[in-house]
């Protein structure tokens, strides 16, 4: 079996221009900080900020294909597709349909949060307000358009530390918090539970008074994003069974 010395220590190298080093020995040397100790306690706060992806990132596929299962052996009462079929799929659509499920199941919901908790993790609108269940979506407009895009991973190193408490990618975390809370939910307490609370949760706000029978979660195969006047429509909605003309 091989052992690791717990003294050996890997070290990073990152040439700095000589201006910037400059500023950075003077920075250190002002605030009394060791330079080394001030990488390294950076370092520790990128991983640590970032550990519901360590802990989590290389199950992503198959929580995806677990929620895709049990999303597609419910009935169409209760959840239809559009343009295709479960395997065409583009995972955007699975994150915004996530979404639509935990802001409209309370038990999905209280998973979502337990697992924010568990690392740590904050869930605010834009007033800075610690986000409850009711309170809106969890992915917000801006997250949809980087979603949209061809490309939406951030490459750009200060793009994750920029005014941000959190040094990791924020939308990467929502989504990847949806899909923990929204496989568990479906495993813990069946997919079946889970959506039809959803249903009778948008039913019981419907302002025209539409019945729990009278929606479905409606999915569209083809991930298209599209507007209706000043209205942004999502490839993943709960929606009245009317509406679709196809009313059961």
């Amino acid at each position: 079996m091989k052992t690791v010395n717990p003294r050996k220590r890997d070290t990073i190298a990152a040439r700095l221009p000589p201006e910037l080093y400059e500023k950075f020995s003077k920075v250190c040397s002002i605030a009394k900080v060791d330079r080394s100790s001030f990488l390294k306690t950076c370092v520790e706060k990128l991983a640590n900020d970032n550990e519901i992806f360590l802990d989590n990132f290389e199950k992503t596929g198959s929580l995806i294909k677990v929620i895709k299962k049990e999303l597609a052996d419910l009935p169409k009462s209760l959840v239809v597709i559009k343009g295709g079929n479960w395997n065409k799929i583009p995972e955007t659509v699975l994150y915004v349909a996530c979404d639509e499920i935990c802001s409209n199941s309370k038990m999905a919901w209280k998973i979502f949060e337990d697992t924010w908790e568990k690392y740590g993790l904050k869930l605010e609108d834009d007033e800075g307000v610690q986000k409850e269940f009711g309170g809106g979506d969890v992915l917000d407009l801006s997250d949809l358009g980087l979603m949209a895009l061809p490309t939406e991973k951030v490459n750009d190193p200060w793009a994750i530390i920029d005014g941000q408490d959190l040094w990791a990618d924020q939308l990467e975390v929502r989504k990847i918090t949806l899909l923990l809370a929204v496989s568990e939910a479906f495993v813990k307490l069946s997919a079946r539970r889970v959506v039809e609370e959803a249903l009778n949760y948008r039913a019981s706000i419907c302002l025209e008074k539409v019945p729990m029978k009278g929606h479905v979660l409606e999915i569209d195969s083809r991930g298209r994003f599209a507007r209706s006047g000043g209205t942004l429509i999502v490839p993943a909605g709960i929606e009245h069974k009317k509406d679709r003309g196809n009313a059961e």
